[in-house]
């Protein structure tokens, strides 16, 4: 449980996953040795945990797609989604009101993802599988960090050399990790390691991030799968992604071509976002999915962890 001095510490973190402990103290009034305490004992519990999204192009991922299954009567989704075939996807989850499993996952070419989609197709049990490309991705204003457009599109972006790799692969485990010890770790001054990791994120390629993983607060996910007039789609994205609810969306392939990703603390508050946002006259049609998600190890949206 956090109380309210946690709270506050946490919330600075949410804002700004880097900020100094005193920082902190001057903007809370708290004692600077207490909140390097607090923050000590925040992260050693592992309540909260400061990482990096790295966008899913640096990992050769030209492809995002999700693949829904159908299962048969009597298959159980979750054995199912602990199958080898579902080991290399981040994020996996159940939709309560029909039973699909949703699963994403990442290509670096076309023939790898319709390999890989055949591959769960034959899998015994599977009644349909229905395969979603993401061409674009656009995160929610309330899940992004620091200053900038939203969009982080699914697109290539500059490349990284050898250097920046390793401050990624420093910075994945322990995104508030020193500019000190990172200037260590690969052999640069420290201005020039700062310098580095500004780029980084000013270039879309990282973004920081705190988790809060807090069992006292309660999350519910869905996905909105929404059909929108061609003329509306720039502002209905602007509108969805300035929701404090919307995780992220999506520009997808299909009948629907937009996905929105919810959470919120409860199902009943859910239901009157994914109501409102439904009931604007620009949308052709929709689905909503709730999601009870098996799996979260994405890299590249910010959100609940």
């Amino acid at each position: 449980m956090l109380d309210p001095i946690d709270q506050a510490i946490v919330s600075h973190l949410e804002s700004d996953p880097r900020v100094t402990s005193r920082r902190i103290a001057d903007s809370t009034g708290i004692a600077e040795s207490t909140v390097r305490g607090r923050l000590q004992r925040l992260i050693g519990s592992g309540l909260v945990s400061s990482t990096i999204f790295v966008h899913p192009e640096l990992t050769g991922a030209s492809f995002l797609y999700q693949v829904k299954l159908t299962l048969e009567p009597g298959t159980s989704a979750t054995d199912v989604s602990e199958l080898p075939e579902f080991s290399s996807s981040p994020w996996t989850a159940l939709v309560p009101t029909d039973g699909r499993l949703v699963a994403q996952y990442s290509a670096a070419t076309l023939a790898e993802m319709l390999s890989g989609v055949d591959r769960i197709r034959r899998l015994p049990g599977v009644l349909h599988a229905e395969t979603v490309v993401v061409t674009r991705i656009y995160v929610g204003t309330n899940w992004s960090t620091g200053p900038g457009e939203h969009h982080w599109p699914s697109t290539p972006i500059r490349a990284v050399d050898p250097l920046d790799e390793q401050l990624i692969d420093a910075l994945r485990p322990d995104g508030r990790m020193s500019y000190t010890e990172l200037s260590t770790r690969i052999g640069l001054t420290v201005p020039a390691t700062r310098r580095r990791v500004l780029r980084l994120v000013e270039d879309g390629v990282i973004r920081f991030v705190t988790r809060v993983n807090d069992p006292s607060i309660a999350h519910v996910e869905a996905s909105i799968d929404l059909a929108v007039t061609a003329a509306s789609r720039a502002a209905i994205i602007d509108q969805l992604c300035a929701r404090t609810s919307v995780r992220y969306v999506v520009e997808q392939t299909g009948p629907y071509d937009l996905a929105c990703y919810l959470v919120a603390d409860s199902v009943a508050a859910l239901a009157i976002v994914a109501a409102d946002i439904t009931a604007d006259d620009q949308i052709i049609a929709s689905r909503t999915d709730p999601f009870v998600v098996l799996r979260d190890e994405t890299s590249w949206v910010g959100g609940v962890g």
